[in-house]
């Protein structure tokens, strides 16, 4: 599949995050009612299952995965679903979504450093800059004055640690795939065979099924056509386009959606210091986005 141009690669960048800000409130939904590897499993099954038509009708187009590139799909399918999507789970359970969306605001940084130091990617001032502002944006955004909460478990703020790292991983390794092979067949191929790996413990998870409210279902719909499918489908199509250090930028507007969405739905009020937080992370996707040539001395 050819690449999409570098601006059409951030509009579909930045659906992938404002689809996954929204899937913050639903994961948090999600968890109250399922167990997080039931919800893991009926996500993946839902996902593959809806990606399959679409899949089947490019049969005959889209060239085969080799034989050596097997290990690096099950690598990819463990990042995704396991260790990003089941730790986010087991974390959510246990700490507030601000909390979660501090840990999450790491993910650019650490993109930059690890394509650096992995793939060789020219770090360069810009870009470091701009990760940096977009860190220190995700902090004002996220951050609250205590009021008498009780302090998270730290088993939480390590599981949403661990789904940060899988994935920047994730995102690092999959352009090695997205170099011969199309998105669609990448997140078909992450869906399928994650959510195979995901059975044998769905089955032994021992956590009784409460009674499930229409809105849970809904939130698993949201989670499965929009934050599995739409998002994950726009995400390896912009990162193929742009690679992962400008890709991982836009993760940080992942708890910006979460808190707007926060003050819509759920009437929570937005502060002056969030605000500025916002200002400075919409400032730092420009700065990392804009290509070198751009800039004047």
């Amino acid at each position: 599949m050819k690449p999409v141009s570098h601006r059409t690669a951030s509009l579909l960048l930045m659906l992938a995050a404002f689809l996954w800000g929204g899937s913050v409130i639903a994961q948090k939904w999600g968890v109250t009612y399922f167990p997080p590897l039931r919800l893991a499993l009926l996500r993946g099954t839902g996902a593959t299952l809806c990606l399959l038509p679409f899949w089947w009708r490019t049969n005959d187009q889209r060239p085969r995965f080799q034989r050596r590139e097997v290990p690096l799909l099950f690598l990819l399918a463990f990042l995704s679903m396991i260790g990003n999507q089941l730790s986010n789970y087991y974390g959510l359970r246990t700490i507030p979504a601000s909390e979660a969306g501090i840990i999450m605001g790491s993910t650019p940084v650490l993109t930059v450093l690890l394509s650096s130091l992995f793939f060789r990617e020219p770090l360069t001032r810009r870009r470091t800059v701009g990760c940096l502002l977009s860190f220190v944006g995700v902090i004002l955004v996220v951050v609250r004055v205590p009021r008498g909460e009780v302090i998270a478990p730290w088993q939480g703020d390590l599981f949403v640690c661990l789904g940060v790292l899988s994935w920047v991983l994730y995102t690092l390794f999959a352009r090695m795939i997205l170099k011969h092979h199309s998105s669609l067949s990448l997140t078909m191929a992450t869906f399928a065979i994650g959510t195979t790996m995901v059975v044998p413990f769905a089955m032994l998870e021992g956590a009784p099924m409460q009674s499930v409210p229409p809105s849970a279902w809904g939130a698993l719909t949201y989670l499965i056509l929009f934050a599995s499918v739409i998002a994950f489908f726009a995400w390896n199509i912009g990162l193929q386009a742009v690679g992962p250090t400008r890709a991982a930028i836009f993760s940080n507007l992942i708890p910006v959606t979460a808190l707007l969405l926060a003050v819509f739905l759920l009437s929570e009020s937005i502060s002056i210091k969030q605000l500025l937080g916002m200002g400075l992370i919409l400032i730092s996707v420009w700065m990392v986005n804009r290509r070198e040539g751009e800039f004047s001395a």
